[in-house]
């Protein structure tokens, strides 16, 4: 026989049926409660795993945005400092340039004195040679009109400069020698020869062939000394800048190769700066992820968990309730339960 509930109780108490039901049902609640056991520690596995993993992504992008963070403030540092010096080079080598420049137009202008001066005493020696060649022809001559012309001549083939060399008493008494002969003539000094006090020095003079031609030996011998001179002042003024230009010219090549270096360190300086900028600011977004993932999923394990400790809670309160009822049963029929 069958009752209304859907079990057998043709050899027992109609409670029989009822407590079977009952066990069955405590069986099915208790296999749900192992088969979801089961799934939740997989799940709970896979919170642990994921949760460890994202900690260590979230610390390492940390980690990273230090590096890159200071990466970024020593290449901007770097990069100041490149800007600065570069800035001073570029002074540097300006300075050098005029310097070099400056140089350049005074040792022209030097040079373009002497060669003027090199060819004025040149004239002069050559001037004082041919004169001492007609002295020394006229010797023997009894006027003094063609060695004073000649001395006329030599006077006026000297330069400025060649005059001011001269001392008071060498130009008075060439003067003399290029004037009249008899004593107590009155001497005149043109104007492109005067110095001096021309008349402390020439009152009176009375030519005399020898002593005007050891004048003007020794007046030639005084330019050719000069010129000498002139030429080792000139020889070393040179070499002096050729010293002081390789110098400059060294420099100015160090500083060139100074600035090309610079330039191309901070090139890569700026480079460097900009990919880690770049690198920081996916690096901050990968650990904000990073993060949010984190969070969402120990929000999401914890909700979990709570959700499976409410239920298996649940589960044991009704197979307590079960079995309390199968007790209750047992005793109000006196059917065993076992």
């Amino acid at each position: 026989a069958a009752t209304a509930l859907g079990f057998a109780v043709a050899d027992g108490h109609p409670v029989q049926g009822v407590i079977e039901l009952l066990k069955n049902l405590k069986q099915k609640v208790l296999e749900e409660g192992e088969a979801e056991e089961v799934t939740y520690a997989k799940f709970s596995k896979w919170c642990t795993g994921s949760e460890r993993s994202l900690e260590k992504a979230v610390e390492k992008s940390k980690d990273a945005v230090d590096v890159l963070e200071t990466e970024i403030d020593a290449k901007t540092k770097e990069s100041e400092t490149l800007t600065e010096q570069l800035a001073m080079l570029e002074e540097e080598i300006a300075k050098y340039e005029k310097e070099e420049a400056d140089a350049q137009t005074d040792r022209d202008d030097a040079r373009a004195l002497y060669e003027k001066a090199d060819a004025d005493l040149a004239s002069s020696i050559k001037a004082f040679g041919e004169v001492l060649t007609e002295l020394e022809t006229a010797k023997t001559s009894t006027g003094g009109a063609l060695i004073q012309g000649a001395v006329r001549g030599a006077l006026a083939t000297l330069s400025a400069s060649a005059l001011g060399s001269l001392s008071d008493s060498q130009l008075a008494r060439l003067q003399a020698a290029a004037g009249k002969a008899e004593p107590g003539d009155e001497k005149e000094v043109p104007d492109f020869i005067a110095k001096g006090d021309f008349g402390d020095h020439v009152k009176k003079y009375e030519f005399k062939s020898g002593s005007v031609i050891e004048l003007m030996k020794e007046l030639k011998k005084n330019f050719e000394d000069e010129r000498v001179e002139g030429t080792k002042r000139e020889t070393a003024a040179q070499n002096a800048f050729d010293l002081a230009k390789n110098a400059r010219t060294a420099a100015l090549e160090a500083a060139r190769t100074t600035k090309g270096e610079k330039t191309t360190s901070l090139g890569e300086a700026k480079s460097a700066l900009a990919k880690a900028e770049g690198d920081l600011t996916n690096t901050k977004a990968d650990l904000e992820a990073d993060e949010g993932n984190l969070k969402a999923t120990k929000t999401d394990c914890t909700m979990k968990k709570t959700e499976w400790e409410e239920r298996s809670k649940l589960r044991l309160q009704e197979v307590e309730a079960i079995d309390a009822g199968v007790g209750i049963l047992a005793r109000v029929s006196g059917v065993r339960s076992e």
